[in-house]
């Protein structure tokens, strides 16, 4: 049993009283009395100050929850009409329970409830539901389905599987499943939805599901079948999802297809194992529709190792239709994230670190649960360059601009780049020196550049054939063919 919110209370007398709350005539009527805990005890109506029209009118209808239970009590204003008594009752007593003002939800239904009060009486429609059923997975020693209503919270620490009956919507309220690394005879997902699903996430919530054998995904939906994953009110719950070897995140596994996947909502990490996706299909099996909507907070998507999308078919499968904030299309990109955040960067400082966020930060004030992702080494104005916190490693100057041109996370509102000659240059005379630049990384988290030749996107003038590159071992600048592979590369955010 639970007591209902003040705000609650004050919606059930003003509804069975036929009172209009948002007149301003009854908000001068109705005047809500408070306990030390600031839950609502009374409620003083003045019926000298409402209409008589106000008290027949049939409004729209209450929800409560299985146990609500509330002790109501009425003042009567002005004084020579205190003897009135207001009289609820209830059309089924099965529903709701009426013990003089005392209201208690009994069962899932509907019954109509009268308040009377004098010659006076108004009506409105109670809806009950049933009350969730919270489920602490830590307890649990054998396998369980949860059913429609259903609170998962908790760490599974047996070796069980947890399934979601078909046509359920189950609510995650900070769940961790880490499955079984290795072993070959729990051969079920973190999460297998045995049919049409829905799962929300809690606000503020951390949940983290992988998959129990290998060849299973975090979560499983059968293939037919979809699965819905919702944000609550702010949409600030997290999911975090990865199979234990060969299967996606989201969606199938090693020769296991899965069906439909519509994300509304949330925080979502997907992240695939061995030629399967992030979200989508495993390896050498189909996948149904992937819809992300632009409702969703954030999905964050990483391929396995051989698989072609990180959102999207597996290795050697299939996959339905991918759609993204309405754009059609599979995402080879990985990892990959939706929508891309924006650069928000207040007072830029050569020194301080970009997180994954887009914010920029002192390395010390890092906050909990952001991730520093590059250095900030020029400031001009509101623009600047920052590089990443570790090299791409060696390869030739085209292969170089491609790869620094596709590094992670995007921002709207910066670029990914092969910084110039020009753009090098700003940057160490920002540190002070080639070798404070270069040594200026590990203090961030980050690794120092080495002491070998580092590409720049600037072509020799003299020959198209060559681009310059700066030895950070004796600080010069030296060019030299474009297709040699030696030289090292570091990605250069320009903001």
């Amino acid at each position: 049993m639970r007591k209902i919110s003040s705000l609650l209370i004050l919606a059930l007398l003003t509804i069975g009283m036929g009172l209009t709350s948002c007149d301003e005539q009854l908000d001068n009527a109705v005047t809500p009395g408070t306990d030390e805990q600031g839950e609502v005890t009374s409620i003083t109506v003045d019926l000298s100050k409402i209409d008589e029209k106000y008290l027949d009118t049939e409004k729209t209808k209450l929800q409560l929850t299985v146990g609500d239970e509330v002790t109501l009590s009425f003042t009567i204003l002005p004084e020579e009409m205190a003897s009135t008594e207001v009289e609820l009752t209830a059309a089924d007593a099965t529903v709701l329970s009426i013990d003089g003002l005392k209201v208690k939800a009994l069962k899932e239904g509907e019954t109509k409830v009268t308040a009377k009060a004098g010659d006076k009486t108004a009506t409105c429609v109670v809806t009950v539901t049933d009350a969730p059923i919270a489920i602490d997975l830590s307890t649990l020693t054998a396998a369980y389905e949860a059913q429609n209503g259903d609170v998962l919270t908790g760490e599974l620490s047996a070796k069980v599987k947890i399934s979601i009956a078909d046509g359920a919507t189950v609510t995650l309220d900070g769940i961790t499943i880490m499955g079984v690394t290795g072993l070959h005879e729990y051969e079920w997902a973190g999460i297998n939805c045995l049919g049409d699903v829905t799962i929300i996430l809690k606000d503020g919530t951390e949940n983290t599901v992988k998959g129990f054998n290998e060849s299973y995904p975090g979560i499983l939906i059968p293939s037919g079948k979809t699965l819905t994953i919702k944000g609550e009110t702010k949409g600030t719950g997290t999911l975090s999802t990865s199979s234990n070897g060969e299967a996606a995140g989201i969606g199938g596994g090693w020769f296991i297809g899965c069906g439909n996947i519509n994300i509304e909502g949330g925080v979502i990490t997907a992240s695939g194992g061995q030629g399967a996706a992030g979200i989508g299909g495993g390896y050498h099996a189909s996948c149904g529709d992937i819809t992300i909507t632009t409702g969703v907070t954030q999905v964050t998507a990483t391929k396995g190792n051989d698989a072609p999308n990180s959102i999207g078919a597996g290795n050697e499968g299939t996959c339905g239709t991918v759609t993204i904030g309405g754009v059609v299309g599979a995402i080879s990109t990985s990892p990959y994230t939706y929508p891309v955040p924006a650069l928000n960067l207040t007072s830029p400082a050569v020194g301080q670190v970009i997180g994954d966020d887009g914010k920029n930060y002192d390395y010390a004030s890092l906050p909990g649960g952001v991730t520093a992702v590059a250095k900030i080494c020029y400031v001009s104005g509101s623009n600047g360059l920052a590089l990443a916190l570790a090299d791409e490693g060696k390869m030739n100057w085209s292969t170089a601009i491609s790869t620094c041109a596709a590094h992670t996370p995007a921002f709207t509102g910066g670029t990914w780049k092969l910084a110039t000659q020009s753009e090098w240059n700003n940057m160490i005379t920002a540190a002070g020196s080639y070798t404070a630049l270069r040594d200026g990384f590990t203090s961030v988290g980050g690794s120092n550049l080495k002491s070998n030749y580092y590409w720049s996107s600037t072509e020799y003038e003299n020959d198209p054939d060559d681009a310059w590159m700066f030895y950070f071992d004796y600080g010069y600048w030296t060019e030299d063919s474009k297709g040699i592979g030696y030289p090292l590369v570091r990605a250069c955010l320009a903001f």
